[in-house]
C-alpha cells in the first residue's frame, strides 16, 4: 500500500466539493496538502480548517487550470515550501454551461481547456519533475462517468472527461518508473442537489431531476484507493448508485 502519511498532495480545485471532501481525508491520514483554486476567500478557509483538524502542513496557492502558467507556479511553490509533492490531483475543471446547439461564442472551447488540456499540462510538468528528481509519485484525474459513454446532455463535458480516461490509461507504462497515474468517473454527486439549478439548461436539468446520486464518502473512497493501492495503473474507478466503486475495465486491443 502507498501510504500517504508525511507525503505532499496538490489538489487542484480544492477549497470546495469533492477536491476539499479528498482533501479533508488525506489530512486525517497524515498527508501534508496543497489546495489550489481560483477563490482565494475559500481557499483559505479550507486550509484553515485543515490546519485545525490534524497537525499537517497545509497551503493555498491561487490557481486558474486555464492558465499553464498558474499551474507551473502551483507545483513550483509546493516543492519550494514542502520540500517536493508525491501526490497529483487534477481535479480542477468546469461543466458545459450551454445546450451544445445554444452555444454561439465558442464556449465549449473553456470546457476542453480548464478539463482536458489542463490535466494534460500539469501531468507533463509533475512527470517531467518527477524524471528529474528520480522520484516516485502518484497522479489521480478526475473524470466522470459522462466519459464512460454516451452522454447526449452534455457533449462537450462528456468528450473532454472520455479524453481523461484513455489519456490516464494510455500512461499506465509509467508504472514502471515507479508512477501511477489513475482516474475517479463518478456518477452525479450528492452535493449537486444543494446547488440552484435555476439557470442550469434544460436538458441537463432534466438528467439531474430524475438522477440517483452517488454518496460524497463513495467518490473520496475512490480517490484514496487510486492513490493507495499499488496494484491500479492506468486505471478508472467508476462510482455508479447501483454498483459503488469499481474498477472500469474497456476492452482495449492489443498492441
Amino acid at each position: 500500500m502507498f501510504a500517504v502519511k508525511d507525503k505532499v498532495a496538490i489538489i487542484t480545485g480544492a477549497a470546495t466539493g469533492i477536491g476539499y471532501a479528498v482533501a479533508q481525508k488525506l489530512v486525517t491520514k497524515g498527508c501534508h496538502v496543497v489546495v489550489g483554486d481560483i477563490d482565494d476567500d475559500k481557499g483559505q478557509s479550507a486550509v484553515a480548517a485543515l490546519k485545525k483538524q490534524r497537525q499537517v502542513k497545509a497551503l493555498y496557492v491561487h490557481c486558474d487550470v486555464g492558465d499553464f502558467d498558474q499551474i507551473r507556479t502551483l507545483i513550483n511553490t509546493t516543492v519550494e515550501q514542502l520540500g517536493g509533492v508525491d501526490i497529483l490531483i487534477n481535479h480542477a475543471g468546469i461543466p458545459q454551461r450551454q445546450w451544445f446547439l445554444d452555444d454561439t461564442d465558442l464556449n465549449w472551447t473553456s470546457v476542453l481547456c480548464l478539463n482536458i488540456h489542463s490535466t494534460i499540462f500539469a501531468t507533463q510538468y509533475i512527470l517531467k519533475l518527477w524524471d528529474t528528481t528520480k522520484s516516485l509519485g502518484v497522479i489521480v484525474n478526475t473524470a466522470s462517468a459522462a466519459g464512460l459513454g454516451p452522454f447526449p446532455a452534455s457533449p462537450v463535458y462528456a468528450a473532454s472527461k472520455a479524453a481523461i480516461i484513455h489519456f490516464t490509461a494510455s500512461l499506465k507504462d509509467f508504472e514502471r518508473q515507479g508512477i501511477r497515474v489513475n482516474a475517479v468517473a463518478p456518477f452525479f454527486v450528492e452535493h449537486l442537489k444543494d446547488l440552484d439549478w435555476t439557470n442550469v439548461y434544460p436538458q441537463l436539468r432534466t438528467e439531474l431531476e430524475s438522477a440517483t446520486f452517488v454518496s460524497m464518502d463513495q467518490v473520496v473512497q475512490a480517490f484514496i484507493k487510486c492513490i493507495e493501492d499499488e496494484s491500479l495503473a492506468g486505471q478508472t474507478l467508476s462510482v455508479f448508485p447501483s454498483t459503488g466503486v469499481q474498477v472500469h475495465a474497456p476492452d482495449y486491443p492489443e498492441r
